[in-house]
């Protein structure tokens, strides 16, 4: 498949490659080539032939990576309810990792479409094994939820994560009464870090009695830039006075 890419300083307009598996390069002095593992510049000369990796092919658009999660926002006492299943396992098997997979669907209003299920697994306590297992009908796997006892795990910044399975991972730290999340989500095996209002709804504030709200009054913010200015311009009135003296 070929395309023309833009001209170099030489003033000419030399070819763009894109080669199919088991395919030898086009006939050409200068060759820009599109391979499974990037892109490479072949020359072929009186004194040499090469083919060498480029970062860039010169005329070809410039694209930058992008990341957009484009489901509803998960209802936050879906978190609730995975952490008290972790407690739960944590007292039962004494310790131990466990995960629950993230189903999504639009046929349905109910928790924004959200769904979590446990897969069959085994589990210790660095460790959890699990069968993978049909979307529910309707459903699309989204990701998994899954718990590291102790300190907060973050996710593609250790390496010790064997979880390269694309979609989205939320991880649970559980340190006696602390809870800690991490949120990223893998495409292509890379882990993009994100922020927890990217995916989960804020908590709900529970009803509050009237009277409770109108105990409490907001103290006025004091105008710190025009005290400041005040303060400035009087001293300079004091300096300039002094200087007709």
């Amino acid at each position: 498949m070929k395309a023309k890419c833009g001209t170099q300083g030489d003033g000419f307009t030399h070819p763009v490659h894109i080669l199919t598996k088991g395919e030898e390069l086009p006939a050409g002095d200068i060759v820009y080539a599109i391979a499974s593992d990037g892109a490479y510049l072949a020359q072929k000369g009186r004194v040499f032939s090469a083919v060498t990796r480029v970062a860039t092919v010169p005329g070809l658009g410039e694209l930058k990576e992008i990341f957009t999660f484009n489901l509803p926002r998960m209802p936050f006492h879906l978190l609730d309810k995975a952490v008290a299943f972790f407690r739960a396992v944590d007292r039962k098997r004494g310790g131990a990792e466990s995960s629950l997979n993230i189903y999504h669907s639009t046929a349905t209003e109910t928790d924004r479409g959200y769904l979590l299920l446990p897969p069959q697994q085994r589990v210790g306590g660095a460790h959890v094994n699990y069968r993978g297992m049909l979307a529910p009908k309707g459903h699309i796997y989204v990701g998994d939820v899954h718990r590291h006892p102790g300190a907060p795990f973050h996710p593609g910044f250790s390496g010790t994560d064997d979880r390269e399975q694309d979609g989205l991972h939320i991880v649970v730290g559980l340190d006696g009464p602390s809870v800690t999340f991490t949120f990223s989500f893998t495409v292509q095996g890379k882990r993009i870090p994100l922020e927890d209002t990217d995916v989960i709804e804020p908590p709900p504030i529970g009803s509050v009695p009237a009277a409770w709200m109108a105990s409490v009054r907001r103290t006025p913010r004091p105008r710190r830039a025009q005290s400041m200015k005040t303060g400035l311009a009087a001293a300079l009135g004091d300096l300039g006075g002094r200087a007709e003296e």
